[in-house]
């Protein structure tokens, strides 16, 4: 027999309409209230924002928070999806733990925890099974609650809202979807739960086994528990370190951004948004003038409070789905989802003047060169080596500026 959790439509469950409007976009987004399943209809205007969109927030069952599905009770999410496009596109299926929670400073803040799975319709009615297993965190997402100190391992195990967006195409369209079903499945027992039962059983009558032989008997198994303890609270120091190491080989230790092996996700993203046409993205390598002066002149501690100084001026600069990481040295590295090269660099330019106006150390303005370039191909060395090269034309030509491959080949033109 399967375990089942209905999302119903009612008015305890009416979604709340998002839209992109909060970031400058213009889509618009209709409900339309039925008494057996969820309808609305999209109106997406693109151009605007790199990423225009909009959907539903639905909770599971009311508005108050207060009552969560148990996902480790369920292997599937479920959907009887009625999906009609104007063109072709996908969708993000969020699952969400949204509460509050006392911080480290011991105030009281709210907390949204999201889980993202992709796919992508057919026209018409279809029925869609997503395997639980198959929702991730969003890296930002997960850098975000890392850096706060917010342990989210457990993070999926109950949500009480579901978050249904409009994807990633970047044309003008009409998106209307009906959800005549929202279902979370499962075995009443599963099958780790049979062999966890089994397991205690077993161990209940070894026990009731042991209890009937002598005191000595009894004796030697009380010695037997206290040691598997012990191996057991061993096993839980290694497995935190294992994690703790893991993050460490994602992460810079001084400054706490991404290094290169940590891009490894965002680079596949940008491949497969190039392959499908969905987005254009955009390398910013960032390289600090004259930095090797600054150790040299004040020390390594000073530089390397200035390589801190500088990530947190950049990231004041950055969008939430924009992906910094230090490449090594005094360099750094953004990835970022943009509409052409022009707004790639203006952004590289806020981040420029930023640096030059922010106080990284004292008694002297630091300053960085910047070199910009689009993914142009599905070759990631070469994406990087574009860039790398409009970078060594900035600090040819002077430093403190950007420069992109456009402009460095525009010049070689004029120069021949």
């Amino acid at each position: 027999m399967d375990n089942v959790w209905q999302v119903k439509a009612t008015t305890e469950t009416k979604p709340e309409l998002i839209t992109d409007n909060a970031q400058g976009g213009q889509s618009k987004a209709e409900y339309f209230p039925q008494s057996q399943y969820f309808d609305f209809e999209c109106e997406i205007k693109t151009g605007l924002i790199p990423h225009a969109y909009c959907g539903v927030f639905i909770p599971v069952y009311d508005w108050t928070n207060s009552v969560y599905v148990h996902t480790d009770e369920y292997q599937y999410l479920e959907l009887d999806i009625d999906h009609n496009s104007t063109s072709m596109d996908n969708i993000a299926i969020f699952l969400i733990n949204q509460h509050d929670a006392i911080n480290e400073q011991g105030e009281k803040e709210s907390r949204n925890l999201q889980f993202v799975h992709y796919f992508y319709p057919q026209p018409g009615r279809q029925s869609v099974r997503i395997p639980l297993s198959k929702f991730d965190m969003p890296a930002w997402s997960a850098f975000y609650h890392h850096k706060a100190g917010v342990d989210v391992s457990n993070a999926l195990e109950k949500i009480n809202f579901i978050q249904v967006l409009t994807g990633d195409a970047s044309d003008d369209r009409t998106v209307h979807i009906k959800l005549h079903s929202i279902k979370f499945t499962g075995k009443w027992i599963a099958t780790n739960k049979l062999y966890l039962s089994i397991i205690i059983i077993w161990g209940v009558i070894v026990f009731l086994h042991l209890i009937s032989i002598t005191f000595n008997s009894l004796e030697k198994l009380s010695l037997q528990n206290k040691k598997n303890a012990s191996l057991n609270k061993l096993n839980r120091q290694l497995l935190a370190q294992a994690s703790h190491f893991e993050n460490l080989a994602l992460y810079d230790e001084l400054t706490g951004l991404l290094n290169r092996k940590g891009l490894s996700s965002t680079y596949e993203r940008a491949i497969r948004a190039y392959l499908d046409g969905s987005q254009a993205y955009a390398m910013i390598l960032i390289d600090i003038d004259h930095f090797k002066k600054i150790n040299d002149t004040y020390g390594h501690d000073v530089g390397d409070e200035a390589l801190k100084n500088v990530a947190r001026a950049i990231q004041q600069q950055l969008r939430s789905e924009d992906t910094i990481a230090r490449w090594g040295g005094e360099e750094m590295i953004v990835i970022t989802p943009v509409f052409n090269l022009q707004a790639a660099c203006t952004l590289a330019e806020r981040i420029r003047e930023q640096i030059e106006k922010t106080r990284i150390i004292n008694n002297q303005v630091i300053t960085a060169s910047f070199g910009v370039a689009m993914l142009e191909c599905d070759d990631i060395d070469i994406w990087f080596k574009q860039a790398d090269f409009a970078l060594y034309q900035a600090k040819h030509n002077g430093r403190n500026r950007v420069e992109t491959t456009n402009t460095v080949n525009e010049r070689q033109a004029k120069t021949a």
